[in-house]
């Protein structure tokens, strides 16, 4: 994969930074008296509600949803994205396991009929089976703490998506994108890159946020490949690689010596027994799972 150009979003830090535990959310004239005004965010569950138009904005574009398409939104928090998917969208299925936000967003929206919630963790979700259109779009704010578990959740459901969008912690964005003998090419890196086109759109500052993380965000766009370009399965190829990202500073024939015959793998595939696992290309692991496993 090719290095991909981005941008950096300019952001306005907030005026005031609030404590962690609460977050003031706007009232609503429709819901009349009694709608909350401020819930707890949850630190455990990684919460950090995106909050600046102008990163927003720029998720909303770069997304461009149709009338006709569905979206499935991972982590709504208060719902600032999620107004925009709904103007703009036919139907937006919004996944949150946090009861207050939960709440609170199924009054924001109440009147909103193109509007799902579903209340489980993600993690627990069977996302093929969501959308009634074919391919359904993807955008989420991932909790720090659950990226990963949630990126390779995603790839299970890949069939039924059409793109993904994701925030994530920087450096999990540039572990995504990772290309041989970077120090962040690694399991992620090719799990995600086997099966999809993966692209680093922009950087956000913890200002965008409420709380501020105190680190920098990156929003990635995951395109899953074509059924044609997946020559090997993908399980088999997962067992490969964290196999063979074992330990990262051996040989890639000490990490895999228990597979017999390992060397006369490697060399069938191409590959020098003497290098490292984060020296070996993406073509050179599929090369080798089709070698190991047909």
């Amino acid at each position: 994969m090719g290095q991909h150009s981005t941008w950096q979003v300019q952001v306005r830090p907030a005026k005031k930074a609030l404590a962690w535990p609460f977050v003031r959310l706007r009232s609503l004239p429709e819901t009349g008296v009694g709608m909350r005004t401020e819930f707890r965010t949850k630190k455990h569950l990684g919460q950090h509600f995106l909050k600046d138009p102008n990163v927003i904005g720029s998720i909303l574009d770069a997304i461009n949803p149709g009338q006709e398409e569905s979206i499935i939104e991972i982590g709504p928090g208060d719902g600032a994205l999620t107004e925009g998917l709904i103007m703009r969208s036919g139907m937006v299925y919004a996944i949150d396991v946090d009861n207050e936000a939960v709440a609170y967003l199924e009054n924001r929206f109440s009147d909103k009929k193109n509007f799902q919630l579903i209340h489980r963790s993600v993690l627990d979700v069977d996302l093929s089976g969501i959308a009634k259109m074919p391919k359904a779009r993807m955008v989420g704010n991932l909790p720090y703490n659950l990226s990963s578990p949630i990126l390779f959740h995603l790839l299970r459901h890949l069939a039924a998506m059409k793109d993904i969008y994701i925030m994530v912690q920087r450096e999990v964005a540039e572990r995504i994108i990772a290309q041989p003998g970077n120090r962040d090419y690694g399991r992620l890196s090719l799990g995600i890159q086997l099966q999809c086109h993966a692209e680093k759109l922009f950087d956000v500052g913890p200002h965008a946020f409420i709380p501020p993380p105190r680190v920098w965000s990156s929003v990635v766009r995951l395109v899953p490949r074509a059924e044609k370009e997946l020559t090997v399965d993908p399980v088999s190829f997962q067992k490969l690689v964290r196999q063979a990202f074992t330990h990262r500073r051996k040989k890639l024939k000490n990490n895999l010596k228990k597979i017999e015959g390992i060397e006369d793998f490697l060399a069938k595939a191409g590959i020098d027994a003497e290098q490292r696992p984060e020296q070996i290309s993406l073509d050179q692991y599929i090369r080798l799972t089709e070698a190991l496993y047909g």
